[in-house]
């Protein structure tokens, strides 16, 4: 075998590496522009509806009433809540809920009767799921998600 084949197999060889280390940087680049669009469409259109339905309070006859969830609300008596809840048992802002990657927290904000979920005191930032009880003094609210996607 004479120089001259060998480096034209040495060429080809590398021709051949390159091409083929280009498509598998292309695949890989794709993929991830497509990932980024499916995450914008998760974001853009709400895969499930998220509320918080009174199932038990003493006082303020809205039994039942639900409050629709996007990102994070605050629940208190005050006006300037997301969720106002006219029940004395209530503190003024009495808790915020907040959603963060997929997962809903609830945090006591200093109320005067406390804040528990599933009957455990809420003492930092707790997460609480879909059926879980969260009571605000005397008014008790159930997480619920319905899966919008059909």
């Amino acid at each position: 075998m004479s120089f001259d084949v060998l480096l034209f197999l040495l060429r080809a060889g590398f021709l051949v590496l390159l091409y083929v280390f280009l498509i598998a940087v292309v695949k890989v680049a794709w993929g991830g522009l497509r990932k980024a669009a499916e995450a914008r469409e998760a974001v853009a259109a709400p895969a499930s509806m998220v509320r918080l339905r009174i199932i038990s309070s003493a006082r303020n006859g809205l039994m039942n009433h639900a409050f629709d969830l996007w990102s994070s609300a605050t629940l208190g008596r005050a006006p300037d809540n997301t969720i106002v809840l006219s029940d004395a048992s209530v503190s003024a802002h009495h808790a915020a809920v907040r959603q963060e990657h997929g997962q809903w927290w609830v945090e006591d904000l200093r109320s005067t009767n406390g804040t528990a979920v599933n009957e455990a005191w809420v003492r930092s930032p707790t997460p609480f799921y879909p059926g879980d009880v969260v009571r605000l003094g005397e008014v008790q609210l159930r997480l619920e998600v319905d899966d919008v996607r059909g």
